[in-house]
């Protein structure tokens, strides 16, 4: 968990979930672009299927994707009418068959019909995650469920959406990882930093050196590391002497140190940054997108959204662009 998750989490799901025109969450074959100053949607083929008339625009999740049309957010369907009509200040993605969007000053659950399942009551809320929602209450952050009841009481400072069927929580200045009953199964009193579970094991900081813990609490990879990411298909990212290279789970590094930095593995690729710019390594190591962006998202759908000193740019996972607009 990051200093300041509340506030993190917060811009994400109550600005950030409109406010911005690049979503990581799955993009259903569709993909946000714009023309001029308008958004709509291209394929894979960089062909323009919902032409360019929103505001704001961000993947699709469950077939659906929030739009902001005229100051206001609904969902369209991949045709590109609206299923949602527009009228919450935000909206975030599908999840389960529900979506937080934002009435005034308050956090609402959506079905896929526009009906509100859980009215607007929350300052703060995630989409849902392994059947369970974070939200905040009196400044308390608990789970609900996916019919809005109360799943574990808000009793946490801190608290991140459930993975592997853990929940990492803070109190206070302590953290912890709770099972969906909301018991504390794994105490984190003496990690400076912590983060979810993901296929199997969870990055912790102790000593000023990175491990990882796995779903008994125990290290599985001792603290060794200067900086570690999540496991993502079967590798994580990991710092020694200041270089990043990626280790599997027995700890051994598989693509040895050697970058600037880097992020998760997704579709057989992950971002590095080599001089200062991005490319894309596969899992061996090589580099088969050579870094040249200034910035890039992760793939997803079999494109990734990559920034030059000009125009945004699709493009595959052989850098070839499809698609391409101005900045």
């Amino acid at each position: 968990m990051k200093k300041n998750i509340v506030q993190f989490s917060a811009l994400i799901i109550v600005l950030g979930m409109i406010l911005t025109g690049c979503s990581k969450s799955e993009s259903d074959g569709l993909f946000p672009a714009r023309k001029g100053a308008l958004w709509g949607y291209v394929n894979a083929n960089g062909k323009m299927v919902i032409d360019p008339q929103f505001t704001v625009a961000v993947d699709f999740s469950e077939g659906l994707a929030a739009v902001r049309y005229e100051d206001l957010v609904g969902y369209i369907d991949e045709t590109g009418k609206f299923i949602v009509d527009p009228q919450f200040g935000a909206g975030g993605p599908f999840s389960g068959g529900l979506a937080p969007v934002l009435v005034g000053e308050k956090i609402g659950f959506i079905n896929t019909d526009g009906e509100f399942v859980i009215e607007p009551q929350y300052d703060f809320a995630l989409e849902f995650s392994e059947d369970l929602a974070v939200v905040m209450v009196n400044g308390l952050f608990g789970f609900i469920d996916t019919t809005g009841n109360l799943a574990i009481k808000p009793a946490f400072d801190d608290a991140e959406s459930f993975s592997g069927g853990f929940a990492l929580v803070k109190l206070e200045y302590s953290f912890a990882y709770i099972d969906q009953t909301g018991e504390i199964v794994i105490d984190g009193s003496d990690y400076e930093s912590a983060a979810s579970f993901s296929e199997g094991l969870a990055a912790v900081s102790l000593n000023g050196l990175w491990g990882y813990i796995d779903q008994d609490g125990e290290f599985a990879i001792e603290p060794q590391y200067e900086w570690a990411l999540s496991f993502s298909e079967g590798l994580a990212a990991a710092v020694v002497d200041g270089k990043l290279g990626f280790i599997d789970q027995t700890g051994t590094f598989i693509i040895e140190p050697q970058f600037e930095a880097g992020g998760d593995f997704h579709e057989g690729l992950a971002r590095v940054f080599q001089g200062g710019l991005i490319g894309f390594i596969d899992n061996s190591g090589t580099v088969v997108i050579e870094p040249k962006y200034l910035q890039a998202q992760d793939f997803n759908n079999g494109l990734a959204m990559v920034m030059t000193e000009d125009a945004y740019v699709y493009i595959t996972p052989e850098g070839k662009a499809v698609f391409s607009f101005n900045k």
